[in-house]
């Protein structure tokens, strides 16, 4: 009996294929599903082929007839395909690229044969063991984030290995990431481990997520100077002390790290984003320096003085609502912005939601920066006139 749940594509006339180097069956949901009783399956001329996409359900390849069928087949990706036996894969010898990503029934033992595979995507596969992947020593790219409580041991000897994602997959040892010297890009977050020590013979790096873990030390991370983005939200108690020696650091996020004081940040002269939200800073003075910032995040903290960042150049991201206490003062804040040099400031998209701001809009006018663009002004307690004087705003939104 023939499957209706399996569409097979079949190329009849090898002479109309004979040139054709990708496939891409993505998002055809309702075209598929009227022809699939028609199409028969892709079984001669695979060697025509060298991508073929899908990221839909119910999409199954049939084994080709041949060993040399596909043999120009290098890059696969077969997302969320319910796909549960890749069997097939073991003809696939040439394959550089795959993604199987969000398929929770696989079972992966084949991926062991294709020796060439120099980016694999295994994320959200249900995955607990992955022993097999230990004899891929090509590889350079591997996701195995979103998966069930992992050993990553049989990693250590994946040593060309340059970007490693492991979120949220339940692993509590990461010692066997100190092989692993090539790593540019790792992203160890929500995880369990609290020991970071692996990661100072890492000194490659440019990318390191560890956001959401339950690590207590964070000292090692001075080592690593070659990094430009460090991402670690949901961090409790953290002491950023050691964060001063990373000066290349471009982009740098403490979302819900519980910090009071920032006076390390002020070496850091090279970021270009810095994300403080949602901590207990009062004092700001330190990023005066930051002469570089274009992205600045400041939500849910304690700030009350916001005069010393007047002067920065470069601000196009500058969010800073939700203060437990007001800002200046109810009554003065923009009688104090009016020293502000609107020759210079850039503040697109600007954030003041939720200050309860009771002034007279006579202090705003003439005083507008000349380079905003985007004004966000929800739930602020003052005039709709504000409305009709500030002309230059592109974009403007207001509510009571």
């Amino acid at each position: 009996m023939e499957d209706t749940n399996k569409i097979l594509i079949k190329m009849q006339n090898s002479k109309y294929f004979s040139q054709l180097k990708e496939l891409d069956l993505s998002e055809n949901y309702t075209w598929l599903a009227k022809i699939h009783q028609k199409i028969k399956g892709i079984r001669q001329n695979w060697e025509s082929i060298s991508n073929i996409y899908s990221n839909m359900e119910n999409v199954l390849i049939d084994k080709p007839n041949d060993q040399k069928s596909m043999i120009n087949l290098v890059k696969l990706t077969l997302i969320g395909n319910d796909i549960s036996d890749i069997d097939v894969l073991e003809t696939v010898v040439n394959l550089e690229e795959l993604d199987l990503s969000k398929n929770y029934k696989i079972n992966i033992n084949p991926i062991q044969y294709l020796t060439k595979l120099t980016k694999l995507s295994l994320a959200s596969c249900n995955l607990t063991d992955i022993q097999i992947l230990s004899s891929l020593t090509t590889l350079i790219s591997l996701n195995l984030s979103d998966n069930n409580r992992i050993d990553i041991s049989p990693l250590k000897n994946l040593a060309k290995l340059i970007y490693l994602q492991l979120g949220a997959s339940g692993i509590d040892d990461i010692s066997i990431l100190r092989s692993l010297i090539n790593l540019k890009y790792l992203d160890i977050s929500n995880n369990t481990f609290n020991d970071i020590s692996p990661l100072q013979y890492l000194l490659n790096l440019t990318y390191l997520n560890i956001t959401c873990s339950e690590i207590q030390d964070f000292s090692i991370l001075r080592k690593l100077t070659n990094l430009e983005q460090l991402i670690m939200t949901s961090n409790c108690n953290v002491d950023i002390t050691s964060l001063q020696y990373l000066v290349k650091l471009r982009k740098l996020d403490l979302c819900k790290c519980g910090l009071y004081y920032i006076s390390a940040l002020r070496p850091l002269v090279n970021l270009q984003e810095l994300i403080l939200v949602d901590n207990y800073i009062n004092d700001i003075s330190p990023l005066i320096q930051l002469k570089n910032l274009i992205k600045l995040y400041l939500n849910d903290n304690r700030i009350t003085n916001i005069l010393n960042l007047q002067k920065h150049p470069n601000f196009q991201y500058f969010y800073i609502n939700d203060q437990i206490q007001p800002i200046v003062s109810e009554q003065r804040i923009y009688s104090k912005m009016q020293n502000i040099d609107t020759s210079t400031i850039l503040l697109q998209n600007t954030n003041l939601k939720r200050k309860h701001i009771n002034t007279c809009v006579q202090y705003m006018k003439g005083r507008i920066p000349q380079l905003m663009q985007n004004l966000n002004i929800n739930h602020l307690k003052f005039s709709r006139s504000i409305v009709q004087l500030w002309d230059q705003l592109d974009t403007i939104e207001y509510c009571q």
